[in-house]
């Protein structure tokens, strides 16, 4: 069975830095999603946005350690003040 489009969905991948969360991430923007990519290493998200924008995604990298509470509330802020 093909895997739906997702044209415009927004998609928040947790761990997104690497491993299953980056390949997540990617095949998300694979299909068009705005991928909204949370991990604690903004530099590896960086590295996962370009492969989500290569591969014809949008990309929005929110930096926070989910254990941090508060980190993760001001994240969510952020992907609500940028895509609602």
């Amino acid at each position: 069975m093909p895997l739906p489009e997702l044209d415009g969905a927004v998609v928040l991948v947790t761990g997104a830095s690497r491993g299953l969360g980056r390949a997540l991430a990617v095949a998300f923007g694979e299909r068009g999603a705005r991928v909204a990519g949370l991990a604690r290493s903004a530099d590896d998200l960086r590295q996962t946005g370009e492969r989500v924008e290569d591969a014809g995604g949008s990309f929005l990298a929110l930096d926070a350690d989910i254990t941090d509470g508060e980190a993760v509330l001001r994240s969510f802020e952020t992907l609500d003040n940028e895509w609602g």
